[in-house]
């Protein structure tokens, strides 16, 4: 059978047809950041961790209790800083948290920020309703319409100290 003028013969490792391959099972682009859920898990711990440094008295002197070091909370946790000290942009944090082997942590660290963010709130931290409105969809009625949070701080009866 005589080859026509314009067909090739391919005889190497690689082609075309194995990049459109790749491509479609979705392992072309750009290398994930983290290749294991395992270093993702530690980077993740390693930004909550990186949130707290040890307690200074105003003398100077690292404070003590119990003859155990005292941490203290210095930095909020938020999603935006946890994208930053992973290294990546917020929109890859995002598909991280929709990609089988890595969403199960992201959601756990969104679920940290989400609780910690929360609690600003039972404290009367303002910041924390727009953060939560905004990032959380806390406000947002069924149809996706924007509602609204009220916070209202009453005594409850029975709980006083």
């Amino acid at each position: 059978m005589a080859k026509k003028k314009d067909e090739r013969i391919y005889e190497g490792t690689y082609s075309r047809i194995d990049e459109a391959k790749k491509i479609l099972k979705g392992k072309g682009g750009r290398k994930r950041t983290f290749e294991s859920p395992e270093a993702l898990a530690k980077a993740v711990k390693g930004y909550f961790n990186s949130c707290w440094r040890p307690k200074v008295n105003a003398d100077g002197r690292l404070v003590y209790a119990d003859g155990k070091l005292v941490f203290e909370q210095f930095r909020p946790y938020t999603m935006s800083g946890l994208a930053l000290h992973l290294g990546i942009s917020s929109e890859t944090l995002r598909k991280y948290g929709k990609d089988e082997d890595l969403a199960d942590i992201v959601l756990t660290a969104r679920q940290h920020v989400e609780m910690y963010t929360e609690e600003q709130l039972m404290n009367g931290v303002n910041a924390a309703k727009v953060s939560l409105e905004h990032n959380f969809g806390w406000g947002k009625t069924e149809d996706g319409q924007s509602g609204e949070i009220k916070v209202v701080f009453e005594k409850l009866e029975g709980f006083e100290k």
